[in-house]
C-alpha cells in the first residue's frame, strides 16, 4: 500500500543472496567501471541521516556537474519535468561507482546501491540514456511514469517516479520478476515488480547506511 492510500500491486519477494544467479542478467558486454581504490573514503554513516554532499563524496568514478542544457535536453526526451531534488543531484554530479557498499533498508529488502546514472555519460552502465533506451523502449520493461536512476549489484533498478502518483517517489524494480512486455500494459499498476523505497530522492538518500551483508 502507498502512503497515499493507492495499491501497488507486488508479488512475494524471494530471499536470495548476493551471489544468487539470475535468469535475466545484464548485455554479455556490460561494462566495468573503474575500479573501487585501494584506499577508498571512512564512511560513518550509521544512525543518521546522509546528504546529497555524503552521498556524492562516497562514489568513485563520479561524472562532472551536468549542465542546465544537458538536464533541460533529458526533460525534453522524456516529456516530464525531474523532480527538483533529484536535478540539484544531477548540477552537481553526473553519477557515480558506489560498488553496494551503501544500502537503503534492512534485512531481506535491503537495496544497495552500485551505479549511480548520470547524463553525460557514455558507458552503460551510468547512463540514463542508455537505461531508458533498454528499459523503456518499443516493449517497456519497466513502467512509463519512472525513470531508472541506479542500480544495486543484481541488475535490478532503483527508479525515480517522474508521472502520475508515481511522481518524485523511489521504487525498487525487482528484473527476475518483470511482467512480459508483449502481455503488459505499460503501467506501474500493473507491472507486480515495483516496490516503493522512499518518498522522494532526498529521502532515500538520507536513509542510506553502509551496507553489512552478516545482518540477519
Amino acid at each position: 500500500m502507498a502512503s497515499d492510500g493507492r495499491a501497488v500491486r507486488i508479488q512475494p519477494r524471494k530471499k536470495r543472496g548476493l551471489g544468487a544467479q539470475r535468469r535475466d542478467s545484464p548485455p554479455r558486454n556490460y561494462p566495468r567501471p573503474e575500479r573501487i581504490p585501494d584506499d577508498p573514503p571512512t564512511l560513518r554513516l550509521k544512525g543518521i541521516e546522509v546528504t546529497i554532499e555524503e552521498f556524492i563524496a562516497a562514489m568513485t568514478d563520479r561524472g562532472k556537474p551536468a549542465a542546465p542544457q544537458a538536464v533541460e535536453a533529458f526533460e525534453r526526451e522524456i516529456g516530464e519535468a525531474l523532480p527538483e531534488d533529484y536535478r540539484r543531484f544531477l548540477a552537481e554530479c553526473d553519477g557515480g561507482y558506489v560498488a553496494g557498499r551503501l544500502a537503503f533498508g534492512a534485512g531481506p529488502d535491503c537495496v544497495a546501491v552500485n551505479h549511480v546514472g548520470g547524463l553525460q555519460r557514455r558507458e552503460y552502465a551510468f547512463s540514463l540514456r542508455q537505461r531508458r533506451r533498454i528499459f523503456q523502449g518499443a516493449e517497456p520493461r519497466i513502467p512509463r511514469s519512472v525513470i531508472w536512476i541506479m542500480d544495486d549489484p543484481l541488475g535490478n533498478a532503483v527508479c525515480l517516479g517522474i508521472a502520475g502518483a508515481e511522481r518524485g517517489r523511489v521504487y525498487f524494480w525487482d528484473h527476475e520478476d518483470a511482467p512480459d512486455p508483449e502481455e503488459w500494459d505499460g503501467e506501474a499498476e500493473t507491472a507486480g515488480n515495483l516496490r516503493l523505497l522512499a518518498g522522494s530522492f532526498t529521502e532515500l538518500v538520507a536513509g542510506l547506511r553502509e551496507f553489512d551483508d552478516e545482518e540477519p
